[in-house]
């Protein structure tokens, strides 16, 4: 496969499942619910009132604080509050993964959210009981989600390095982590399934009930070249694809992929094409003839 992609680029913000959604999840741990009726009722109260902010108890959770207030810092001061993160906390998995959105070297960065991911494993893994309470539901709990987000980057940053075998385990491993799949992982993995093997490609849009995003709609159109070839159907599975963003297909034809990644788009953006086409370029040159295919579809 080519492996020239766009690195994407750095920014100082805070992460999915921080700040107030933080405290949020630390204050329902704290909760014994009867049922769901107890459990909206306790939500609905937090529609009006501000959610508590928990003062730090232990070395861990000081360490905790002080890395997720680097992310509202300057880099130079989040850096300096993170090595007094991890002064309290070596395994401070928020700090690690701090060190690792700021690093600007790929495989630098990758070796932070590796060791992250390994505490991780460490962590929440090891024992029968806790493999039963996170399998499945990882993302719900506030203490996995640095493990969680550092899979992620850790994906991302060796799919950059032309690893796409080992980001494609992770990938793999998250969806089954984490099934809803909040953190929306299966569009890459469902689009190389696409380019290699269409069976599990189904089994992954079957899965998301044959979601109808631009993402899911253009990777089943690959996954119904490669294994049908073109076609009535293949043609219209494109343009139905095409309709909801007509960037992409130009964006997949271009000599190189995109230099730049958006960090957020509105469906049918021109920033949705370039996220899309981070991985599909590559995936979409890897399926023998696809490309063809489009210049004459």
């Amino acid at each position: 496969m080519a492996k020239k992609k766009a690195q994407p680029k750095k920014k100082n913000t805070v992460p999915a499942g921080m700040g107030v959604m933080h405290d949020l999840q630390k204050l329902l741990a704290k909760q014994e619910f009867s049922g769901e009726a107890d459990i909206n009722a306790f939500l609905e109260k937090f529609m009006t009132e501000p959610i508590p902010e928990f003062e730090p108890e232990t070395d861990a959770d000081k360490a905790e604080a002080l890395a997720m207030s680097a992310y509202s810092l300057t880099r130079a001061k989040g850096r300096k509050v993170v090595e007094q993160a991890l002064d309290l906390d070596p395994e401070c998995m928020t700090a690690l993964e701090y060190l690792g959105d700021m690093e600007e070297h790929p495989s630098i960065a990758a070796a932070f959210y590796d060791r992250v991911t390994t505490i991780g494993e460490e962590r929440f893994f090891l024992d029968p009981k806790d493999v039963e309470k996170y399998t499945g539901r990882c993302w719900g709990f506030h203490e996995t989600r640095p493990y969680m987000r550092c899979l992620q980057k850790l994906a991302d940053r060796l799919y950059y390095t032309g690893r796409l075998d080992s980001s494609l385990a992770i990938w793999t491993r998250m969806l089954d982590l984490n099934p809803m799949d909040n953190q929306g992982v299966r569009y890459p993995l469902s689009l190389f399934m696409a380019a290699t093997s269409p069976e599990h490609f189904r089994e992954i849009d079957k899965q998301f009930d044959e979601e109808e995003s631009t993402f899911m709609l253009f990777n089943r159109t690959l996954a119904t070249f490669v294994s049908a070839g073109p076609g009535p159907s293949t043609t219209k599975l494109l343009k139905e694809a095409m309709a909801e963003n007509p960037h992409i297909v130009p964006m997949l034809l271009a000599p190189e992929p995109p230099e730049e990644i958006a960090h957020s788009y509105s469906p049918g953006s021109y920033e949705e094409a370039l996220v899309y086409c981070y991985y599909g370029w590559v995936a979409w040159t890897y399926a023998a003839g696809a490309k063809e295919w489009l210049r004459k579809a």
